[in-house]
């Protein structure tokens, strides 16, 4: 197994991860995942 830090890159596949989280109801309260410019903007709370 190799760990890599997360990139830029990554966004779209970890926004689509949260948001099947989201519609299953497990992963928040939150009704949306952010849009890759919120979730970068906030970088340090979101990943």
């Amino acid at each position: 197994m190799h760990i890599t830090p997360m990139t830029d890159t990554h966004a779209a596949a970890v926004l689509a991860i949260y948001q099947a989280g989201i519609d299953e109801g497990d992963a928040t309260f939150e009704t949306r995942a952010p849009s890759g410019r919120t979730a970068a903007a906030g970088a340090t709370s979101f990943w």
